[in-house]
């Protein structure tokens, strides 16, 4: 969709489109039963205009085609609707070049025009004696139309067309089109102005519609053909699209085209189309006369934490301070009852985050009192009076009423939270709160929205950035009666050089786009990717007679097909001037600019009125990752030309990854290349082979390759583009060997999970259990004393079913789903939908058998007979998977349960049970209906043997039949009030799960008893017998067994919870402890340091429970009793509670609606408590000092994930986040960024504070306190860092634990622990034998004899040191 550049949240213009209604429109309800398209045409002679041949053409192939609107200007093309399922067809049609989405398109939202320059250039004069002031000159405005009766408008608008309405008066029903129109007439105050609407009421509207009004616009029989062309708006798409094609045409033309970069930003490659085309001069957007203001406490200096409200009056440039008066809810009786407010700082309930009318009201009744500064703070902040005081009021005049404007005149208006509202009150206890407001100017900073570059074809983009931020300009006064407003974003922006373009034509200067851009004045701080060539500067632009030709300079995608990449690019420097022009040339690399850049010459003459060609050549080494190679060309300090060299590996991922050997390889190219990537695979031993991917999707590769071998594989790939340039990437992946019983790690518990159960006749000492969410399988071989996770898969990850041979219980069929249900958009393993895996040793290792890639509903089997239900039908294979054959059988929707008895399939749905006949032969019938319970009962599930067929309905009625579900009758009726959830016939036994207590029918039913649940909470989703003992697994509790009808329960496993950190505490008795956050609660037991680890830790009452997801542990470093967690609720708010006896018993200490991401108990002050947050508003902070009693909330930009304190300095913190390290000298209230790159995890030990030890995809040292660091050597293996920990015993040993992550799209496994033993320099990994190697958290026993390591969905395991 084509969107305007502007609209920007929690900014003026969003706030004004909530206050008035009218100003956004109503919504236009597009008919989307075709899809609308551009189709681009090649030349072809004799085409008719009304493009009628095409629509000919399009007919005699079965095509209907629905032309609106025939191109011929720009761009050879038509639009048109056409049914979504024919657009294949379309693209066949002779004459037909390409079909394109026609995209929705979007319009993109005083000081400012003097900070470019703009009154400088109005005194100079053209050739004909008259002042720039752009006159003669015709600027476009293709956007939302304009109000030309505006007083601020009048007279200027001489021409345009509606062509969303199909008439010729382009009025303005959104405002945005008005107010870029008002920026380029203050801009350029003589140029006229043209009109075109191509968006609606709303601000959106077709790229079919802007191509119109482009060709209008510079239409040579217009007889008000534009100079200047300005698109504030934008869509997806690299330039080289219809729109774009049509804009550097138009620039090819002699037409300056101007455009919005767009409002997506910060993130790189944010720019869409036209802003991408070539040509077009892409505009993002700075700060121009704004103050951010801040404020602090006077008597002590402390900095508040404020937010401020977007119509805040920008503070004084000299500090002012007043007294904090509370006015309640700002009315003007509340004012009343306050008093005097004058020179003071008023504090009223409200919020600066989401600003009303009513706010703007307030802080006028306020201002019009006196009050120096307005201080919003949070609902239930709580009733603190605050009085006394006077102080200065500056002002300011202004010809609108203050605030009309959405920026109060003189009024500063600031936001604080709970946490620092009630700071202030209690600093009420040293007597009256005094505040100072100070400002900081952010001119010619980059506006956090303004998109990035490069483009989708990796050139250079914005050009040049303008003022963008809080702009005042027109609005119709129909929508706003004042008729001014402020508005952000780079639609602001794009007009100030439209309109610098306008004074440019009429000086008549010869390369405008060259002259704007070479003289753009250079901002600090940012590279060419968000600045261009720098801040619009049309005064310097005036003067300019440098010009360079390209002004930007693109090299493009780097050539990777050897160890060093160089491009060379030749620029054009023009002398417009009437002297000689001689200089030296420099380069200067944008910060973090990889390689060098040459230029030659060094020095360069270029006489008057000639031209001198200069070369650029950019050097560097080839990258594993992104990076780009930019900077500036730099002549005289006369002329800027920015550069980009994109250096882009191949993205190259092995899933799985730790795995078995089978595999598969995705490499993704940056562009289009002319074929498929080879792959080239290096084994442990040194063999190579080279493997040819297949097109996945988008420009998404794969390819299957198999390692025999355990060990780390290296992986190439190398691919041609269509221009003749290589793409190189590598990465690698890991082959680890077949568990082996026993081994160093052992398995410690805690039981807490449990999921459907296999068994085999044959062996009935042994049971499978497999676990929603996770691949591995659980199997027990001694009924149920210990259990192994066989997690050596080809998957990465993925949720199924189990089937274990009748005959042979080592072998086993696995059915697997890579997504929870077939349309879902999260994936277990995006790489599959479904699969059956074989195994014939118990599950040790897994070969893939050649199943159809389709979602299984359900998966049973018997012997050789395996059958699959899918979305399409029946899949069955009568010889053990070996071969399959598909049934496009009618089976029914919904189905809940599969059985396989006799030859025949029973399927439970919500409508009845149904069989397919026969289900293993040839020709299958359609399913039939046996079972329909009626009155809306439903089943729930079925289950059968050799004797009978059974199922339970939701309201708890188990119907059986003897004779394959041709009669049935009522085996048993629940009480009232209970409701079936499944059933199993294990041993003759029919087991039905209740939804309060289960139900035990022996001898196939025929008598009854209940079976007491084994936990509250959990509901029970299969029964088994594990030797002579009933079994029933209750996920979120666990796996219990009985030999005595449910009098007694033994938890039995299994401990298939994820551990996400790990404590060693102390109890009040004396004993160490293991503390565990887990997805149920905390787990707690008797620090695990005998021989034989028992995995039963006892029950917590969390069983079963609902957002109980303990995420975060801290003990208390100088007090083991104190503990701190952690838990996100089910609607992921935050809960922070301690213990004072080592995890015993706990009490909430907050509650706040975030949710937790990181915790930290400070080791210099067992006061002190930080802890991370995350949400919808951004992240941050929590703070205590006290322990808990009160807080302080800091924003960080970026999620917190990692937290560590200085032992020496309680004031001192380290925070890590994806992005970078971030220190905190304050507690958090102030950042300083330390080092880039993604941290998760930080350890210093008290032992050597000066040691820091951070890990992300890498691992880190510093031994000077934080201010360098260096990368350790920890292997070429993907790996995210987890946990870090440090041995008691020795502080230069430490432990990481690294676990499974996801990295474009794809999930890679865990490494398991690595361990150092010189301080963190070099690393080697230590898993061998352990079970799960996604590795969450590590814990140390205080002797260093014991390695504790949580796991995700695999417990806690244990290692002696």
């Amino acid at each position: 969709m084509i969107k305007i550049r502007g609209w920007r949240p929690v900014t003026a213009a969003a706030v004004l489109a909530a206050l008035l209604p009218a100003l956004g429109g109503t919504a236009h309800a597009a008919k989307r039963a075709d899809q609308r398209v551009i189709v681009e045409l090649t030349a072809a002679p004799g085409a008719r205009a009304d493009g009628s041949d095409v629509r000919a053409r399009a007919a005699e192939a079965g095509v209907t085609l629905r032309t609106s609107r025939r191109f011929s200007r720009l761009v050879d093309a038509v639009a048109a609707s056409v049914p979504a399922d024919q657009v294949g067809r379309l693209r066949t049609l002779p004459g037909v070049r390409a079909v394109y989405p026609d995209l929705p398109v979007k319009a993109a939202t005083d000081e400012n025009v003097a900070l470019i320059g703009a009154p400088d250039v109005w005194r100079r004069k053209d050739r004909q004696g008259r002042k720039v002031t752009g006159t003669g000159v015709t600027v476009a405005v293709v956007d939302t139309g304009v109000d030309a009766g505006h007083p601020d408008l009048a007279g200027r608008v001489v021409g345009g067309h509606d062509f969303v309405n199909g008439d010729d008066d382009p009025a303005d029903d959104n405002a945005h089109g008005t107010h870029v129109a008002g920026i380029i007439a203050r801009t350029a105050p003589g140029a006229s102005i043209t009109a075109y609407k191509v968006l609606n009421a709303d601000g959106g509207g077709y790229e079919s519609d802007v191509l119109a009004g482009l060709e209008a616009a510079v239409d040579p029989a217009n007889p008000h053909r534009a100079d200047v062309v300005n698109l504030s708006l934008g869509a997806p798409g690299d330039g080289t699209d219809p729109l774009g094609q049509a804009a550097t045409r138009a620039a090819r033309s002699g037409v300056v085209v101007v455009a919005a970069a767009g409002n997506a930003g910060p993130g790189a490659m944010t720019i869409g189309t036209p802003a991408a085309a070539d040509g077009v001069i892409a505009v993002g957007a700075s700060f121009s006369g704004v103050r951010t203001p801040a404020a602090r406490l006077t008597r002590t200096g402390e900095e508040l934490q404020t937010t401020r409200a977007v119509y805040s009056a920008n503070p004084p440039a000299k500090p002012i301070t007043g007294t904090l008066v509370d006015v309640g809810e700002g009315q003007p009786a509340d004012f009343d009852k306050a008093g005097d407010v004058r020179g003071k700082v008023v504090a009223y309930d409200g919020s600066a985050a989401t600003p009303t009318w009513t706010d703007v009201q307030r802080a006028r009744e306020a201002e019009r009192r006196g009050a120096i500064g307005a201080l919003l703070y949070a609902t239930g902040s709580g009733g603190v009076s605050f009085t006394g005081g006077a102080g200065v009021q500056p002002a300011v005049p202004s010809t609108l009423a203050s605030g009309d404007d959405f920026r109060m005149d003189r009024i500063v208006v600031l936001g604080v939270d709970q946490t620092q509202w009630a700071a202030l009150g209690r600093e009420a206890a040293h007597g009256k709160v005094r505040i100072t407001v100070t400002g900081k100017d952010v001119t010619d900073q980059i506006a956090g929205f303004s998109s990035r570059g490069p483009t989708d074809r990796y050139t250079l983009k914005p050009d040049i950035v303008a003022p963008g931020v809080e702009i005042r300009s027109s609005v119709p006064k129909s929508l706003w009666e004042p008729g001014e407003y402020r508005m952000s974003g780079t639609s602001m922006a794009s007009p100030h050089v439209a309109g610098a373009a306008a004074l440019l034509r009429q000086l008549g200067t010869p390369d405008v786009s060259g002259a704007l851009v070479g003289s753009a004045r250079g901002l600090a701080g940012t590279g060419p990717l968000t600045q261009g060539a720098g801040r619009l500067d049309v005064s310097a632009a005036a003067g300019a007679t440098l010009t360079a030709q390209p002004a930007t300079v693109s090299f493009g995608l780097a050539d990777l097909r050897g160890r060093t990449t160089t491009a060379t690019a030749a620029v054009r420097l023009t002398n417009h001037g009437r002297t000689a022009f001689s200089s030296r040339l420099g380069v200067t690399a944008a910060a973090g600019s990889p390689g060098r850049v040459r230029i030659s010459p060094s020095r360069v003459t270029v006489p008057a009125g000639r031209t001198a060609t200069v070369t650029l050549t950019a050097t560097a080494g080839r990258p594993r990752a992104d990076a780009d190679v930019s900077g500036w060309l730099t002549v005289g300090g006369r002329l800027r030309v920015p550069y980009l060299l994109a250096l882009r590996p191949l993205l190259v991922h092995t899933t799985p990854d730790p795995g078995d050997g089978q595999a598969q390889v995705f490499v993704y190219a940056p562009a289009a290349t002319s074929g498929p990537p080879v792959v080239t695979v290096t084994a442990p031993g040194g063999r190579r082979t080279d493997v040819t991917t297949t097109l996945d999707h988008d420009r998404w590769y794969r390819a299957s390759v198999t390692g025999s071998a355990a060990g780390i594989y290296q992986v190439e790939a190398r691919a041609v583009m269509s221009g003749g340039r290589a793409l190189w990437g590598a990465g690698t992946f890991e082959v680890v060997p077949p568990a082996a019983p026993g081994g160093a790690w052992q398995a410690a518990g805690p039981n807490t999970t449990a999921g459907p159960l296999a068994t085999s006749p044959a062996a009935p000492d042994q049971m499978v259990m497999t676990q929603d969410g996770k691949a591995g399988i659980w199997l027990t071989t001694d009924r149920g004393r210990r259990w192994r996770q066989l997690g050596r898969l080809p998957v990465a990850g993925g949720t199924g079913t189990v089937i274990v041979d009748s005959r042979d219980a080592r072998r086993m069929w696995y059915g697997l789903n890579g997504r929870p249900y077939a349309s879902s958009p999260a994936a277990f393993d995006p790489t599959y939908e479904g699969k059956v895996l074989a195994s014939d040793d118990a599950g040790l290792t897994w070969r893939t058998l050649p199943f159809p890639d389709v979602h299984l509903n359900a998966f049973v089997g018997n012997g050789d007979a395996l059958v699959a239900v899918t979305d399409g039908g029946i899949v069955t294979s009568d010889d053990g998977g070996r071969h399959w054959t598909a049934h496009p059988a009618t089976v029914p929707a919904g189905v809940n349960g599969a059985a396989l008895a006799g030859g025949d399939l029973y399927l439970s749905a919500y409508d009845g049970v149904w069989v397919v006949r026969d289900v293993t032969g040839d020709d299958l019938a359609p399913a039939t209906r046996v079972l329909q319970p009626g009155g809306g009962d439903a089943p729930i599930g079925v289950a059968a043997d050799a004797k009978l067929l059974v199922t339970v309905t939701t309201r708890g009625v188990v119907h059986g039949s003897g004779d394959g579900g041709r009669t049935w009758r009522e085996l048993y009726r629940m009480p009232d009030g209970e409701y079936g959830v499944s059933a199993r016939i294990a041993g003759g036994t029919v087991y039905v799960g209740g939804s309060k207590r289960d139900f035990a029918g022996r001898d196939h039913g025929a008598a009854w008893t209940v079976l007491p649940k084994p936990a509250r909470g959990p509901v029970d989703v299969d029964f088994g017998r594990l030797g002579d003992a009933t079994t029933v697994s209750a996920p979120g509790g666990g796996l219990y067994s009985t030999r005595d009808g449910g009098a007694h329960y033994d938890r039995i496993g299994v401990q298939g919870t994820s551990v996400y950190a790990l404590g060693v505490s102390r109890r009040v008795d004396g004993t160490t402890a293991l503390v565990a956050g887990t997805d149920t609660e905390t787990r707690l037991t008797a620090l695990p340091t005998g021989n034989d680890p028992a995995p039963e830790w006892g029950a917590n009452g969390s069983e079963g429970a609902v957002g109980a997801v303990v995420g975060g542990l801290a003990v208390s470093p100088a007090d083991p009793r104190v503990v701190w967690k952690t838990r996100a609720d089910a609607f992921g708010g935050l809960h922070l509670s301690r213990s004072a006896d080592g995890g015993v018993t706990w009490s909430e200490i907050a509650h706040e609606t975030e949710t937790p991401t990181a915790l930290l108990a400070h080791p210099a002050d067992r006061r002190t408590v930080v802890l991370g947050f995350t949400s919808l508003d951004g992240s941050g902070l929590y703070v205590t000092r006290d322990e808990g009693r009160t807080w302080r909330r800091y924003p960080v930009n970026g999620r917190v994930e990692a937290l560590a304190g200085d032992p020496r300095d309680p004031d001192r913190v380290w925070i890590g986040t994806p992005d970078a390290l971030y220190r905190s000298d304050d507690a958090g209230a102030h950042l300083t960024k330390v080092a880039d790159g993604a941290v998760s995890a930080i350890t210093i030990d008290p032992r050597r504070p000066r040691r820091i030890v951070v890990g992300g995809a890498t691992l880190r040292v510093s031994t000077d306190g934080g201010r360098t660091f260096r990368t350790s050597a920890a292997g070429p293996l993907t790996m995210r860092i987890s946990a870090l920990v440090t041995s008691p015993r020795d502080p230069d040993v430490l432990y990481a634990g690294t676990s499974a992550h996801w990295a474009d799209g794809l999930r890679l496994g865990g490494r398991g622990v690595l361990r150092s033993a010189d301080g963190g320099r070099t690393w080697t990994n230590i898993s061998a034998g352990l079970q799960n190697t996604s590795v969450l958290g590590l814990a140390v026993s205080p002797d260093g004899t014991w390695l504790y390591a949580g796991t995700e969905q695999g417990g806690v395991h244990r290692l002696r040191l």
